[in-house]
């Protein structure tokens, strides 16, 4: 019986533990946030004469524990100047990459 007891409440203690879905909107919000600044990065570098280099490297996002999300990245040269810009993936990435017909290099 205290083994049921103590097996109950793990499982209200698991739950409590999990994220609400408000904390899942404030990430996905996050998320489009951090993309909208990098590509002000990407599109200012561009602006100041720095161009892509292809193909664009598409790779699990470093800070992803499990290798779930993904990111783009771009290198970007002037002159004798390399740079490389990550950008995590998103819609507003994709759309980019298409616009300006760019090739995608994915892991084999």
């Amino acid at each position: 019986m205290l083994q049921k007891q103590h097996e109950r409440h793990s499982s209200k203690n698991a739950l409590k533990n999990l994220p609400s879905p408000d904390h899942k909107k404030q990430e996905i919000q996050s998320d489009k946030n951090e993309a909208t600044s990098y590509f002000g990065d990407l599109r200012s570098l561009i602006a100041d004469g720095w161009e892509i280099v292809q193909p664009i490297f598409a790779r699990p996002l470093w800070s992803s524990v499990d290798d779930s999300k993904a990111a783009f990245h771009f290198v970007l040269q002037r002159d004798r100047s390399t740079r490389l810009i990550t950008i995590p993936r998103s819609p507003t990435a994709l759309r980019f990459i298409k616009n300006h017909a760019l090739q995608v290099q994915y892991p084999a």
